[in-house]
């Protein structure tokens, strides 16, 4: 069974890993100055965990994004994978992104994957072409890119 968590703001924070946990951050940041480390610390045997990020920066936002996995020493077969995706709407959002991992046992599965992207063009001229309004084309775009 894999337990469910809602991370519901970039604040500096840890989470302690111990059961197979799913952990989901889906945030629209529109100006704001942020600057934060999230810890998730892997502190039992035989655990999966599943990390995932989806950041929307619009207008005047600036994030310092730093997340950092450690697996504990002596604690084996963890399974765990970070995946960060932030999307820039705006030409005067700017994003920062440090996935990091920690890894202090040799039994273990662990990956990390980041990226950063803006509206694609293409993308946003088929909608056009369909009749849809570049403000509701964007807005489209951008929900379809928080449920991936």
């Amino acid at each position: 069974m894999i337990k469910k968590f809602l991370i519901k703001s970039l604040k500096d924070q840890q989470f302690d890993v111990k059961e197979n946990t799913e952990f989901t951050c889906k945030l629209l940041l529109k100006q704001i100055n942020i600057q934060s480390t999230i810890n998730f610390v892997h502190t039992n045997n035989n655990v999966v965990s599943r990390i995932k990020f989806r950041l929307v920066l619009l207008d005047d936002t600036f994030v310092n994004l730093k997340v950092n996995v450690r697996v504990e020493r002596d604690f084996k077969n963890i399974d765990t994978f970070l995946d960060i995706r932030a999307l820039i709407v705006s030409q005067t959002a700017q994003i920062i992104l440090i996935p990091s991992m920690e890894v202090c046992e040799n039994e273990l599965a662990a990956g990390h994957a980041a990226t950063i992207s803006s509206i694609d063009e293409i993308q946003l001229y088929y909608l056009h072409s369909r009749g849809l309004c570049k403000k509701v084309s964007t807005l489209n775009l951008t929900k379809s890119f928080l449920k991936s």
